[in-house]
Parts: C-alpha cells; sequence; structure tokens
C-alpha cells in the first residue's frame, strides 16, 4: 500500500523555513481528525481532534526526520485504532497537518512554567490532571507560539470551480506565492507575506484582502494555519482516493 506521494512531501518540507538552534525553534506536524468528515462518515458531531503530535527539533538533518515523521503518522492514519465517542476512526475522516512558520522554544516554555506554578498552587483533581497532560500542553505552546520572523497566510478556497480559482489566483499575483495545493474540497493559495511591505499591502491601508472576499465569497483566510501536509491522503468528496498535490 502507498502511504504517502513522497514527492510531494518532500518538496513541502523543502520549502519549510529552516529551524534553528539559537534560538531554539522546531516545526510541527498532527495527526488529526477533520470534523466536517467525521459528521459525514461517523455521523458524530464533534470538533477538530488531534489525535498523534510530532515536534521537529533543529538536528542537523531535520528535514529527512520530518519526512519520516509524516510517513509514520501515515501509517498511524490507515493502521492505528483512534476512538471517539466509542466508535473507531476511519484513515478517511483523519489528515496530516503540519504549521509552516517556526514555532519560538523559548515563549512557549515561558508560558508553561508559568502555568505549571499555577496548578501546583492550586493541586486539586483538574490541577494534578492538567499536570499529568504536559506533553500536550507543551504542544499547544509551541502552536500558539510562532516565530515572528515569517508570516503566512492562507487563501482557502471551498470549491473546485477551475475559473474562480484562477480568478484569485491572479488577483494574487503580486504577492509572493509559498505554494498552492488542491485539498479535498478545493485550493489552498499559501502566500509569504514576510516581508512588511508584503503584508501592508494584504492587509493595510488599499484593503486588498477585504476586497478579495467580498468579491469571492467562497474564499477564507487563515493566518498562521495548519497545513494538509502536500503527498498526504486527504479524503474527497469528489475523489476518494484523494492526496493534497502541489500544483505551484
Amino acid at each position: 500500500m502507498e502511504y504517502v506521494k513522497e514527492s510531494d512531501v518532500k518538496e513541502f518540507i523543502k520549502r519549510l523555513p529552516d529551524i534553528s538552534l539559537s534560538p531554539p525553534t522546531v516545526h510541527l506536524i498532527m495527526l488529526a481528525v477533520r470534523s466536517r468528515k467525521a459528521r459525514e462518515i461517523m455521523g458524530e458531531k464533534i470538533q477538530d481532534i488531534v489525535v498523534e503530535r510530532k515536534i521537529i527539533r533543529p538536528i542537523d538533518d531535520w528535514r529527512n526526520r520530518y519526512l519520516n515523521s509524516v510517513f509514520n503518522l501515515a501509517i498511524l492514519q490507515h493502521n492505528g485504532k483512534y476512538d471517539v465517542k466509542n466508535k473507531l476512526v476511519p484513515a478517511q475522516a483523519m489528515g496530516i497537518f503540519g504549521t509552516l512558520s517556526p514555532r519560538n522554544v523559548l515563549s512557549s516554555n515561558a508560558d508553561l512554567m508559568k502555568e505549571n506554578i499555577s496548578y501546583f498552587y492550586q493541586l486539586d483533581e483538574e490541577a494534578k490532571m492538567q499536570l499529568a497532560k504536559e506533553p500536550s500542553r507543551f504542544f499547544g505552546m509551541l502552536h500558539r507560539h510562532k516565530d515572528r520572523n515569517t508570516n503566512f497566510v492562507t487563501l482557502d478556497l471551498d470549491t473546485d470551480d477551475k475559473k474562480i480559482y484562477s480568478e484569485i489566483l491572479n488577483e494574487c499575483s503580486n504577492f509572493k506565492i509559498w505554494m498552492v495545493t488542491e485539498t479535498g474540497r478545493g485550493f489552498h493559495i499559501i502566500l509569504d507575506l514576510t516581508k512588511s511591505e508584503d503584508a501592508k499591502r494584504f492587509y493595510g491601508e488599499n484593503q486588498f484582502r477585504q476586497r478579495l472576499g467580498l468579491k469571492f465569497k467562497s474564499l477564507e483566510f487563515q493566518k498562521d494555519a495548519q497545513e494538509p501536509i502536500a503527498g498526504t491522503y486527504y479524503d474527497s468528496p469528489r475523489n476518494k482516493h484523494h492526496w493534497v498535490k502541489i500544483l505551484i
């Protein structure tokens, strides 16, 4: 069985910003239940739930570690046992996601320590449970603290209409396009707004973002999104054997 499209996964990883030891930054990967697909397939109304977490640390060969982690999560997506409301979650209701911006380790640890001190003073049953969940809480802190030297925004087009997709792509031609992927329901156009002048043009006085949103009603904007990783399995209403595909 083919678990990932390795060439697309490698290209996704190749484009990711580098991570470093000084200051310490990391990348995050997660296997998560997709709430919409869970409703469709399992008939259960739930929120998106992360079931597996991977932190990619700044070792010399971190991109290869990232690739191996995605492959291992893909195996778990198809063969792992994850239950929600006493029902096993099928692979079609899950996806593999990654954050694009490196995460700030020092800020995340500082917040985690403050939270832990608060729980130690409290030390009731709820506090003890939260202390037992420290690994997942640390992951959550990392998710909260992105590196300020990068700035991505995802234009999430929830339709497979190629004409609308081409129009939006043309509207964004003056911005740096980090990647465009075909997802299960439409397209993700990911813009790199790291340069302050680009961010100002996108969000600022000319109201580019507002005008684009008014023009295309099926378009959503996601800042610092967790992206479905290119080359991974991502069930689609059009194609139940769909893989996240890089278009640009």
